[in-house]
């Protein structure tokens, strides 16, 4: 039992929980709803450092649950107190749920928020955000129309900016086209 591993009920020989795996573990149980924002409270509570608060943040945006997703789009994109790498924790966050449920709200709002983010964040910090931002586990079908859409609509714009929707949206092409191939067989 993973949770065994975290409290110590669980041993197994050879197996050294250090500070990394241990997180590794609370992001896996997160994702699957085994643990709940309190349970990461207490965890960062026990060791509060720079990197755990990356963690934490971490862990609470992979929660399988809407609120998680609607609370990691808010504070990757509006919360200014984050350092570049809890913004990048926040957005790796968001985007590492895979159901198609929790993604698909926000095919939309991602194409109709990168020009915002592109107006006004720095370089490095748009590329956190719109990669990690990117709802790849949306369907591929919505993700194409509006990628492609929004690229058509924006021939003249940066191409440090098209690289970066162009590469989100070709694996969303690329995701499409293993689904098309698969319902041939």
């Amino acid at each position: 039992n993973a949770k065994g591993l975290l409290d110590g009920s669980v041993k197994l020989d050879g197996l050294e929980i250090d500070n990394n795996f241990r997180w590794t573990i609370i992001n896996a149980l997160s994702t699957i709803n085994a643990i709940g924002q309190s349970d990461i409270d207490a965890e960062l509570a026990k060791r509060e450092t720079t990197e755990n608060r990356e963690f934490a943040l971490g862990a609470r945006e992979v929660a399988g649950i809407a609120e998680a997703k609607e609370w990691a789009w808010n504070e990757a994109l509006h919360n200014d107190e984050l350092t570049n790498s809890q913004l990048e924790a926040v957005a790796r966050g968001f985007s590492a749920t895979p159901r198609s449920d929790l993604a698909e709200p926000f095919a939309a709002k991602y194409f109709e928020t990168v020009d915002w983010v592109w107006a006004n964040k720095t370089y490095h910090m748009a590329e956190a955000l719109l990669n990690g931002l990117y709802p790849g586990y949306a369907d591929p079908v919505t993700l194409v129309k509006l990628g492609d859409a929004w690229l058509d609509e924006h021939i003249a714009a940066d191409n440090a900016l098209k690289r970066l929707i162009v590469e989100n949206v070709a694996s969303s092409h690329r995701t499409l086209k293993v689904r098309e191939y698969n319902e041939a067989l």
